[in-house]
């Protein structure tokens, strides 16, 4: 997705979130309903749905190849496309993903990932709902079978550029 075309949308998304008005799907983070193989990733609604199944009942961060790591205690490391847990800011140069849900961050806070200028996970972290949206490229992470998670207007799908495994509020 080009700069331009994702800064766009960008500004979109925060316009729907703020003002509320326009429920449509901006493609901020990959294309709405079917990925149309946009990513190359061919598995990423397999893998969003094998995680959410992984977590559910339970409080851990979804993690591929791992039973999960534990909230509070432990995050997900995604470093050169492998996946383990480790102690929290222990991931040296990877993506740390201490969430994946806004159940593991506590009373008043979001799962917030926040995207590069190519719309990919740059760093994943618990913020308050109003701090997320105001950042650009921004999105919540969130449970597809929790109700009302994401802000109004926007529903929880799979992604398929900013975080494939996972779901986020687009």
């Amino acid at each position: 997705m080009g700069a331009r075309a994702f800064f766009g949308a960008a500004a979109l998304a925060a316009s729907v979130v703020v003002a509320c008005g326009g429920a449509s799907d901006t493609g901020l983070f990959g294309a709405g309903g079917d990925d149309g193989g946009a990513t190359g990733d061919g598995g990423a609604k397999d893998a969003a749905s094998d995680a959410a199944k992984q977590d559910a009942g339970t409080n851990v961060v979804a993690c591929q190849g791992t039973p999960g790591c534990k909230v509070g205690a432990q995050a997900c490391c995604r470093k050169n496309n492998a996946f383990s847990c480790v102690t929290l800011g222990e991931c040296n140069g990877g993506l740390e993903i201490p969430c994946d849900k806004q159940r593991d961050c506590g009373s008043g806070n979001v799962c917030c990932l926040l995207a590069d200028d190519q719309g990919i996970a740059k760093q994943i972290a618990c913020r308050t709902a109003a701090d997320c949206a105001a950042q650009q490229r921004s999105a919540q992470l969130c449970d597809p079978n929790a109700p009302n998670v994401c802000p109004p207007m926007l529903t929880c799908q799979p992604s398929t550029e900013a975080i494939p495994g996972y779901n986020i509020c687009r």
